[in-house]
């Protein structure tokens, strides 16, 4: 890696000492009174990231030229990602987690006009040897099947491997451990009798959806659930899975421990079929908080790579997650991202992509619509309500339309006011007038 960031450095550094203005010649008499275009690096010109990557930012000084074009290139894609250069003087990335123990290092290349930087990023290795590893004898097996769904050609699976977390009703229980992940392989060739295929799964971190591999699209993750019933969910990062008949045997890394979980005996794979819309509401929804505190009210930074500061705020049931309403507001005010802007304001729906329902739209003072976190699943993500009742979920919906707004009062309290539809036809009303402490 380090000579082929050496290579790319050179590339264009050669490539901007190329660069010519008149034909090579000074400007002089009417032409030296243009603008020459030129971009001057103001943070840091390296970035040193763990393991567990996350957001990072890149500010720079320019001074625009009609004509000319501000250029980004990406050294190592698989450790760098969502690149986003779309607002001046800023450049948002994120650094994927690393799955290996070895150092990685990339770097954006950025040019205007003759003018360039550079900015080396740099990432630990996970010190997997360090990690404590479990042994779990699943005895609960759930399995959903989806078909075609996600890829053309290619069966997608999503199951759950649990060492009696769940009891004969179907109910979550206290201490219980989960193991959830999404399987594309084979198609199933008989629908009464569903199978998952034979083969070894290994997992697709950057999600190729190539065949007999582990999804990584947010929901292959450890999930516990403590006494209180509230759940805890981290993310594999890296996972291998064997099948052997009605043998699985799973090998699962995630932030501060590996764990090899078998299951073995009869089990039951259910077809699923997937709706477009996500709201289960059937009338419209006065928002109930009188029983609810302020779970999370915090800026998240650029957490949706937009260019726009994200602030995040929740609100939980007394008792936990398990029983009453959920209320989720994801809000993206300004390119502050320091969060200096403050959340207060009133924020209009930003939509989700017309060809792709996982994907939403963003803006300034939009809230992130509730969208699906994959094409294939049901459970969403964004702004959304939810109620529940002994665990088991009775509404959801994702506030899809309307609008937000959030006031500050004079005593330090906050009014939220939510007009908001969800994504029914014909739409549900989700509304709210709340006065409290957020913060």
């Amino acid at each position: 890696m380090k000579k082929l960031l050496w290579v790319a450095l050179v590339a264009i550094l050669s490539l901007a000492s190329c660069e010519k203005s008149n034909n090579g010649k000074e400007s002089q008499g009417e032409n030296s009174q243009q603008t020459t275009a030129a971009i001057k690096l103001t943070s840091q010109s390296s970035i040193r990231m763990g393991a567990e990557g996350g957001d990072a930012v890149v500010t720079y000084d320019i001074i625009k030229q009609k004509g000319v074009e501000l250029k980004v290139t990406v050294v190592n894609e698989a450790l760098i990602k969502n690149v986003n250069s779309s607002n001046d003087g800023i450049i948002t990335l994120r650094v994927t987690p690393n799955p290996t123990t070895e150092l990685r290092e990339g770097a954006l290349l950025v040019s205007y006009g003759s003018s360039s930087f550079s900015v080396v990023v740099k990432q630990e290795g996970s010190s997997t040897a360090s990690l404590p590893t479990y042994t779990v004898n699943a005895n609960t097996f759930i399995g959903l099947y989806y078909a075609e769904r996600l890829v053309p050609g290619l069966g997608h699976y999503w199951v759950i491997l649990s060492d009696g977390g769940v009891d004969a009703q179907g109910n979550v229980v206290p201490g219980g451990e989960f193991f959830r992940f999404d399987l594309l392989g084979p198609l199933a060739s008989d629908l009464e009798n569903i199978r998952i295929p034979d083969g070894t799964y290994t997992f697709d971190e950057f999600n190729q959806f190539a065949p007999c591999t582990i999804l990584n699209l947010s929901n292959s993750d450890y999930l516990y659930v403590d006494n209180q019933m509230e759940g805890w969910a981290m993310p594999f990062i890296d996972a291998t899975l064997k099948v052997e008949g009605n043998k699985f045997v799973l090998e699962a890394l995630v932030e501060n421990a590996k764990y090899v979980v078998t299951y073995e005996g009869d089990y039951t794979v259910e077809y699923k079929a997937i709706t477009e819309q996500l709201s289960t509401l059937k009338s419209d929804v006065e928002i109930d908080l009188s029983n609810c505190v302020v779970y999370s009210c915090m800026s998240c930074g650029d957490n949706w790579a937009s260019g726009y500061c994200n602030w995040y705020i929740a609100f939980e049931d007394k008792e936990g997650y398990n029983q009453g309403t959920y209320l989720a507001l994801e809000l993206l005010t300004d390119n502050n991202l320091d969060g200096s802007s403050g959340f207060e304001g009133t924020y209009t729906a930003g939509g989700v992509s017309p060809d792709d329902s996982t994907l939403p739209l963003f803006g300034e003072y939009t809230f992130v619509s509730g969208h699906r976190v994959s094409m294939d699943s049901s459970p969403i993500m964004g702004s959304l309500y939810q109620r529940y009742v002994d665990g088991k979920g009775i509404d959801q919906a994702p506030l899809r339309g309307g609008t937000i707004t959030i006031t500050a009062n004079s005593d330090g309290t906050h009014t939220i006011v939510i007009d908001a539809t969800d994504d029914a036809t014909p739409a549900n009303k989700l509304t709210l007038n709340w006065t409290g402490k957020l913060i």
